[in-house]
C-alpha cells in the first residue's frame, strides 16, 4: 500500500513538471522577437491588460492615448530619461492614432524605445518594446570643398566634376550623419569613389546591400539611401 502512494506521488510530481514545462514553452512562445521583456525587468512597468503576442503586446480597443500617459508618466519615474521626444499622432477622422518615444538610461546598454499604434482592422492596439544600439557618427569633412570628383568602379573611368554647392553639401552631409562601423562587414562591391581634394572615400555596396564608406578617417555604414545614390549618379 506504501509503495502504491508513493507511485502514485511520483505520478502525481511527473505530470506537474510536464504541464510546468509546457506552460514555461508557451509563455516563451508569447515573448519570441522581442528584444527586452518588460515583465523581466524591474524598471520598465507593463501597461494592465497588455498581453504579449510573439513581437508585440496587444490589447483590445483603442488604448494608444492611455498608454503614451501611462509610460510619459512611469518611464521617469524609474530613471528613464527621454533621448527622443515622443511623437503622438491623433486622426480621429480615421480612428488612427499611434506614438514613438525613445528613453535612455545609466546602465542600460543601448536605448528602449515604445511605440504603440491601432490596428482598426483587429480593433486592438498593439505596442513595441523594442531594445536598439545607441549609434554614433564621427564628421569627416568639416571645410565643404568647391568642387569634388566622383569616380564610377572601373579604374580608368574619367571623373565626373561636380561644382554645384547645394550637390556637394547633401554628400556630404550623407557621409558625415553615416553611422561608424566597426564590426566585420561582409563582401563587398565597390562601386564609386568620391574626390574631395583632401579625402578620398571609397562607396560600395554590402552582401547585405548597405552601403559601406570607406577612408583613412574609418568605416561607414548607411542603408542603401536612394537620394544618396541618385546625387552620385549610380544605378541601384
Amino acid at each position: 500500500m506504501k509503495r502504491n502512494s508513493w507511485f502514485i506521488l511520483l505520478f502525481i510530481a511527473v505530470i506537474a513538471l510536464t504541464i510546468w514545462f509546457f506552460y514555461l514553452k508557451v509563455i516563451d512562445n508569447r515573448h519570441a522577437g522581442m528584444s527586452i521583456i518588460p515583465e523581466q525587468e524591474d524598471d520598465i512597468p507593463l501597461f494592465e491588460g497588455l498581453e504579449p503576442n510573439e513581437h508585440d503586446y496587444v490589447l483590445a480597443g483603442n488604448r494608444v492615448n492611455d498608454i503614451y500617459d501611462f509610460y510619459e508618466r512611469e518611464l521617469p519615474k524609474n530613471g528613464w530619461k527621454v533621448s527622443q521626444k515622443p511623437i503622438l499622432e491623433m486622426n480621429q477622422d480615421n480612428h488612427e492614432s499611434s506614438f514613438y518615444s525613445q528613453w535612455k538610461k545609466s546602465g542600460f546598454d543601448g536605448e528602449l524605445s515604445v511605440s504603440a499604434h491601432y490596428n482598426k482592422q483587429e480593433g486592438r492596439t498593439e505596442v513595441v518594446f523594442d531594445k536598439t544600439p545607441i549609434h554614433t557618427f564621427t564628421t569627416w569633412i568639416t571645410k565643404i570643398p568647391d568642387h569634388i570628383c566622383i569616380y564610377g568602379n572601373s579604374p580608368n573611368e574619367e571623373c565626373t566634376e561636380i561644382n554645384d554647392k547645394d550637390t556637394i553639401n547633401e554628400i556630404v552631409y550623407f557621409i558625415n550623419h553615416a553611422i561608424d562601423w566597426d564590426k566585420k562587414a561582409s563582401s563587398r562591391e565597390k562601386i564609386s569613389e568620391i574626390d574631395f581634394g583632401n579625402l578620398k572615400v571609397n562607396v560600395s555596396f554590402g552582401a547585405d546591400r548597405a552601403i559601406y564608406l570607406q577612408s583613412d578617417k574609418g568605416t561607414k555604414y548607411m542603408k542603401p539611401e536612394r537620394e544618396f545614390l541618385e546625387l552620385l549618379n549610380i544605378q541601384e
